[in-house]
């Protein structure tokens, strides 16, 4: 684009916004500034493409049967979709409810499996229900978070785990998932569980610093059910305490 110079206006230089200003050869110009993608490319992201262009790959091949399951599993979670009240207005858990497509669930239902180590599924799980949730309890003492949780219901021929989501009360603090080892069918009791670390940074330098190094710390958690056959239960109610020395 050319720039016209008035009386008030005789040379622009320099950006602002996304436009940069220059002159050439005495004409006033202006032109869209470069915008540049940060792509780092690390192990993680590209572990998480590769499990995504399987998942896609792996819808391609689902019978029309299937497909019509996951379009209904949608259709159910969009009816269902737990409300803003189960998580509160400063819940860190990703609120099921709002797929918009079979193929979005068939998506999201897998990926999350596949990020806990899990095998992917071809047939929807059922719709979540509140009462799969274990119950916890929490100590924030010796710069660890102590972690007592009861079992849950199982469905047979399945395993089933206790995901915890953690996040620091400050700025570039981040979502930070605890998968527990499989939770043991009653009466065994699932054994205690000492989380010693918390996410926080930005960009692509995000790192798990000990709460030793933190004390004392805020933090937020919360809790649901993740089973082998898909089914992640609702969040639980959001908690806050303070991990200390």
């Amino acid at each position: 684009m050319r720039v016209v110079p008035s009386g008030l206006v005789q040379d622009m230089r320099g950006s602002i916004g996304g436009s940069t200003f220059g002159a050439w050869k005495g004409v006033l110009y202006m032109r869209n500034k470069a915008v540049t993608v940060s792509n780092p490319q690390t192990a993680k992201q590209q572990a998480v493409r590769v499990a995504l262009a399987g998942s896609v790959s792996a819808w391609r091949l689902l019978t029309a049967v299937q497909k019509a399951q996951w379009e209904e599993y949608a259709q159910q979670l969009r009816g269902n979709g737990a409300s803003d009240e189960v998580v509160g207005d400063m819940g860190i858990i990703p609120q099921p409810g709002r797929t918009k497509s079979g193929f979005n669930a068939y998506i999201g239902v897998n990926q999350h499996l596949r990020s806990i180590g899990l095998s992917r599924v071809s047939v929807p799980p059922a719709i979540p229900q509140p009462e799969l949730v274990g119950t916890s309890v929490v100590a924030y003492t010796g710069s660890k978070i102590h972690i007592e949780f009861s079992s849950s219901a199982k469905k047979a021929g399945t395993t089933i785990y206790f995901e915890m989501w953690l996040k620091g009360h400050w700025k570039a603090s981040h979502s930070y998932i605890v998968v527990f080892p499989e939770i043991p069918e009653p009466p065994a009791i699932p054994p205690a569980i000492d989380v010693t670390t918390i996410r926080k940074g930005s960009g692509d330098d995000i790192q798990e610093v000990p709460f030793s190094a933190l004390v004392p710390c805020d933090i937020f958690w919360q809790y649901r059910v993740v089973r082998s056959d898909g089914y992640i239960s609702p969040p639980s109610q959001l908690f806050q305490g303070v991990v200390i020395a």
